[in-house]
């Protein structure tokens, strides 16, 4: 369980110390290669990263069985999950309730900021974009126009949002301000905000055969209470978005998406 163990029981105590200490700069290295647009790590894909991690790992393996580990019983093995899980576990869920989760697109709803499952022009299949969301941003500030946001959908009231748990779409409209779609573009307190992304259809009205959609009109208006968000998705004619199911409460946001960390030619920081 713990990088260093089998050598730890066994009486070597320095060559313990330096499996896990050797163990811990690899996964440093790991994720300093994730974070780093240029190094070509990602999830998916052979690079030299992944070599030299399952290589330590071949290595302390081989390493553990130079000298036999002493049975333990229950309670040697109850400490031994106590470490694993101090060190490892606990941290890990900590990170990830608190600071920085991931998640994978699964749609073309923010194309082409963020793509979801596609094929390549080589007509091979290309996985969607793994992206990291920072979780402790809106702790320090409000969200802001123009965040892409990773927001629960558990408290939004749509048919097609059965069995999905989170989306990810970019905010367009803020607390207290009352917008309208005039395509391509939104008007908030009737100034324009133009689309975000060169290139895309701009935002586009919610079709008029659609009767749950909130905006279908030009003359649709929707007027933003305390804590509420409008959001769109970059592509609109594929996005399930607040046109449909109106605006996402505060609360409901999980945090601002800040880095797409695969596939490896698309590693970027997000503004």
């Amino acid at each position: 369980l713990v990088p260093g163990s089998a050598q730890f029981l066994s009486g070597r105590r320095r060559a313990a110390g330096f499996w896990l200490a050797g163990y811990l700069l690899v996964l440093t290295i790991i994720f300093y290669l994730l974070f780093d647009p240029a190094s070509g790590l990602s999830l998916a894909g052979r690079h030299w990263g992944w070599y030299l991690f399952y290589g330590f790992m071949v290595a302390m393996a081989a390493d553990a069985t130079r000298r036999p580990v002493p049975r333990i019983g229950v309670g040697g093995w109850c400490r031994l999950l106590a470490v694993y899980m101090a060190l490892f576990i606990v941290p890990s869920l900590v990170i990830r309730g608190r600071y920085l989760e991931s998640f994978r697109i699964a749609g073309g709803a923010m194309a082409p900021t963020l793509l979801g499952p596609h094929q390549a022009i080589d007509k091979h299949e290309v996985p969607g974009d793994c992206v990291f969301v920072d979780r402790a941003v809106y702790r320090r500030r409000a969200p802001q126009r123009g965040d892409i946001v990773a927001f629960r959908c558990s408290d939004l009231d749509h048919p097609q949002l059965r069995g999905q748990s989170v989306l990810v779409s970019r905010i367009v409209g803020l607390p207290g301000e009352t917008l309208s779609i005039h395509p391509p573009g939104v008007l908030a307190d009737g100034e324009p905000i133009p689309a975000p992304v060169a290139g895309t259809p701009g935002y586009m009205l919610a079709p008029p055969d659609r009767p749950e959609a909130v905006l279908r009109s030009p003359e649709d208006r929707l007027t933003l209470g305390q804590g509420q968000y409008l959001v769109l998705g970059d592509n609109s004619p594929s996005s399930l978005d607040s046109r449909y199911f109106g605006p996402v409460a505060r609360s409901s946001i999980l945090g601002k998406a800040v880095y797409v960390y695969s596939p490896a030619e698309r590693k970027r920081w997000i503004p």
